[in-house]
């Protein structure tokens, strides 16, 4: 993988970088709710990319009117972080 001056991954051999998957899970039984989920690249961790996948993630759900979740660990700090900058608000328990 490749960079440019800005930072951003280039393309290599027509293949776009993987940077981050995002995940969005309707649930069941609550219907106007949706888990979401991000998993950055290794090399792309703590430069924004998972912030970037949750606020998509959150705007794609709000388009279908759904209301986003998130969670993780409470030792995840820095998972914990990433959802704290997107605007959510993380508690302990449930």
């Amino acid at each position: 993988m490749r960079f440019n001056r800005s930072g951003l991954a280039r393309y290599q051999f027509g293949i776009p970088a993987p940077i981050a998957a995002g995940l969005i899970l309707r649930e069941i039984v609550r219907g106007q709710y949706a888990t979401i989920g991000m998993f950055p690249h290794g090399s792309y961790q703590k430069m924004g990319t998972g912030s970037c996948t949750i606020m998509y993630m959150k705007s794609v759900c709000r388009a279908r009117d759904l209301v986003p979740l998130a969670g993780c660990g409470y030792e995840n700090a820095n998972s914990s972080k990433t959802l704290e900058a997107t605007g959510m608000v993380t508690t302990l328990g449930c």
